[in-house]
């Protein structure tokens, strides 16, 4: 929701359009398309290094055609000109005060911008993480202290509020720059930027088919990277309807301009953009939707020849419930199926087997409980002539299997039951 917010400001932009300029002209277009298949190319086309650079180099070209096409304002060149080359920051500092009336929407405001920075937060690690399973709270807690940090040393210093950047984290997909030396590097060259008001404002001016083609750029990553985030984890009913209804809402503020303006001054401001809407409706719904669902689910198993698909179907069922990971509900259910399927051709069972399942963020648990033998994790893997020539061998094939296919397992025997407690990492 992020990304599809930025989208009402960055396609005026890219196509010209302005508060001054309500007609779309040829020439911003051009400019426009132009920087953004510079970029695009860099990226597609370009080697690594070039890769790096796709969006400053796309730039540099979107300002030479500017300048070119005569797109610079008058203004904006006499800014440039009179911009001293060095001169100290000089804070602004204005008189504090507090109004209850604000209390809600500060707290909407906070509340959205910090799902914001866990959402970039989140997708920087899984950029840094190919084998990126959940989102690792520690870092994110360290990354909301600084953002929080940031945001009151610039209100203490007259400064605007300070925010991890949507689109910059967008840039790290496109050009694969995620190391720290970058950000120590760019965090120096704020500083210095900040005593040469000239070079900063090269930025400042920045052509607004520019702004609108580095706009399009940057949104399209973090758009599909939001839904890569989402369908990370096995969806069911209620996910998609929490997913479904919160994106409608967060839409209808940007398409329907006005459609909330009669409501109370008290909770107009979560309706006042599609960010704030989205955010409140999908903590209320998850809230909601998340009432009836146990974190614990049993099944009473018949080493039969039909029990793979009561296997595959209840766990695919709770997974969704659960929103656990599809690999490792394919994982657990190959191993139940292992199981009794083998426990059928060698008499290993006596009787049912019940299965207990429990799931948390970082554990899936799985407790095979039944009278008969306990299964022999001991021996070794069979060569292809052993299991040819020995039906026994194919019960070991299957320990195997069975051993390495989970994180951790024990086998239990008290008074003729037997308990299989088997655990996959999350």
């Amino acid at each position: 929701m992020v990304g599809i917010t930025v989208i009402p400001f960055a396609m005026p932009r890219f196509l010209g359009l302005t508060e001054t300029n309500a007609g779309m002209r040829c020439l911003d277009i051009i400019v426009a398309v132009i920087t953004l298949a510079v970029m695009c190319s860099a990226t597609i086309w370009g080697k690594k290094k070039l890769r790096l650079y796709n969006i400053l180099i796309g730039m540099c070209v979107g300002y030479l055609l500017s300048w070119v096409f005569g797109i610079f304002t008058p203004e904006q060149i006499e800014s440039l000109s009179s911009a001293r080359y060095f001169a100290a920051p000089i804070p602004v500092f204005y008189s504090w005060t507090f109004s209850w009336g604000l209390s809600i929407p500060f707290v909407v405001a906070s509340l959205c911008s910090s799902l914001k920075t866990i959402g970039d937060l989140t997708t920087c690690q899984k950029i840094n993480d190919a084998e990126w399973k959940r989102v690792d709270m520690e870092s994110v807690s360290g990354g909301l202290l600084a953002d929080a940090a940031g945001a009151m040393s610039a209100g203490i210093l007259g400064g605007m509020g300070q925010s991890t950047s949507s689109s910059n984290v967008a840039m790290s997909i496109a050009n694969g720059a995620t190391s720290r030396k970058i950000a120590w590097a760019i965090g120096i060259l704020l500083f210095i930027l900040a005593f040469m008001p000239k070079i900063a404002n090269i930025f400042v001016i920045m052509p607004i088919p520019v702004m609108g083609a580095t706009l399009v750029f940057t949104v399209s990553f973090m758009i599909v990277v939001g839904f890569q985030i989402i369908t990370s984890r096995m969806l069911d009913v209620r996910k998609m309807l929490v997913i479904g209804i919160s994106i409608i809402l967060g839409l209808s503020v940007d398409m329907l301009p006005g459609v909330y303006d009669g409501l109370p001054a008290w909770i107009a401001p979560v309706f006042s953009s599609s960010l704030s809407l989205s955010t409140i409706s999908v903590i209320l719904l998850n809230i909601i939707t998340r009432i009836g669902i146990a974190q614990k689910k049993s099944l009473v198993l018949k080493p039969r020849k039909d029990a793979d698909d009561t296997i595959y179907k209840f766990m695919d069922e709770q997974g969704r419930l659960w929103g656990a990971r599809q690999e490792i509900i394919d994982r657990a259910s190959r191993v139940i199926t292992e199981f009794v399927e083998v426990s059928r051709e060698i008499g290993l069972v006596k009787s049912e087997i019940q299965s207990t399942v429990s799931y948390d963020e970082f554990n899936l648990d799985i407790a095979l409980q039944y009278q008969g033998r306990p299964m022999d994790f001991s021996g070794t893997i069979p060569t292809p002539d052993e299991v040819l020539a020995d039906r026994s061998a194919l019960y070991r094939l299957s320990a195997v299997i069975i051993q390495r296919s989970v994180d951790r397992m024990a086998c239990v025997e008290k008074n003729g039951v037997v308990t299989l407690q088997l655990h996959f990492d999350h």
